[in-house]
């Protein structure tokens, strides 16, 4: 798993790449989201157009990312997942926690 975190005005974005299957990125990526919220951040685009695949661990990644954005009284959008994402999405019922869109600007509209 590669990311990069950037901020387009207050919404904090971040860029993932590869496959999200957890590994030694994880915590520093957590870290770093956690980092954003005692900072002040509320909302968070995750852009996932340069993901290949994400599997159980990477799901508990962006879940823990998730809870910790939502306990903080923020707000985490997911824009860009491809098909074999979503599906995975789906199979969890995660698609019923994630608010997710088809594009990064989507996904910006909608934390606007």
């Amino acid at each position: 798993m590669r990311y990069k975190l950037k901020q387009e005005g207050d919404i904090t974005i971040a860029e993932l790449s590869g496959n999200i299957m957890g590994g030694p990125d994880f915590d520093k990526f957590h870290g770093d989201i956690k980092a954003a919220l005692e900072a002040g951040a509320r909302r968070f685009l995750f852009d996932f157009s340069k993901a290949t695949w994400i599997n159980s661990t990477g799901l508990g990644i962006i879940v823990a990312c998730h809870l910790s954005i939502s306990g903080a009284a923020g707000r985490m959008v997911i824009c860009g997942s491809n098909k074999r994402i979503e599906g995975v999405y789906y199979v969890s019922r995660l698609e019923k926690i994630f608010e997710t869109h088809p594009s990064v600007e989507a996904g910006l509209a909608a934390l606007a």
